[in-house]
């Protein structure tokens, strides 16, 4: 990673705990009708009173569902395991949304991701550019042995809520993959940011970066 691609990605972690201090919230069985809104979401091992193990991967499926044809959604992850989550990001581009999807070269090589995958990398088929699937070899900004792909982030351009009003400029930063395993056995914590236009722009240049 660039030393630019360092400072940026610290700083918006610590802009994330300072949105995650006076936010947080433990993710429930019974939510009220999704709107986005900024807060950290604390997601738990599985038995663990008070918290859920899939509030990350089930504010990611809300937010790209409601992401209207034409918005462009973008997601870096390190591993991608969870069927539930990749099926999301198809439906967002049946919708008619771009998807623009980066993962490391080790989740792709696993045989049993890879099957979720391909069926997202055929969705994500697109001539023009505006969606795609890539894997990267290490960092993607370094060469393979020189680092890992390890963000977990989502940005999508604009989204709907259930209140049918238009949000813009959202942005998820998380500690999660979306994994199955992840979810129910470690703690992790995500941050969603709104209305945010540099923390958004910043982030999607980041993550258009690891395409080349």
């Amino acid at each position: 990673m660039s030393v630019y691609g360092f400072r940026f990605v610290t700083a918006l972690l610590l802009s994330g705990l300072l949105v995650g201090s006076s936010g947080i919230q433990a993710s429930a069985a019974t939510a009220p009708p999704w709107v986005p809104t900024e807060r950290t979401i604390i997601s738990a091992p599985d038995n663990t009173d008070g918290y859920g193990s899939s509030g990350f991967v089930d504010e990611v499926c809300k937010e790209v569902k409601a992401a209207p044809a034409g918005a462009t959604i973008r997601a870096s992850t390190y591993w991608s395991s969870d069927a539930d989550a990749i099926g999301c990001f198809i439906a967002a581009r049946k919708n008619g949304a771009n998807v623009r999807y980066t993962t490391w070269d080790d989740d792709y090589k696993d045989k049993q991701n890879k099957v979720i995958l391909d069926k997202l990398k055929k969705e994500l088929n697109d001539p023009t550019g505006k969606s795609y699937f890539k894997v990267c070899n290490g960092s993607c900004y370094k060469n393979k042995d020189s680092g890992t792909q390890h963000m977990k982030a989502v940005t999508i351009s604009e989204v709907k809520g259930q209140d049918k009003k238009s949000y813009k400029y959202i942005s998820l930063i998380s500690s999660g993959n979306f994994s199955k395993k992840s979810s129910s056995t470690t703690w992790n914590y995500s941050t969603v940011f709104v209305n945010r236009q540099k923390t958004h722009d910043g982030l999607a240049k980041f993550m258009d970066g690891m395409k080349a």
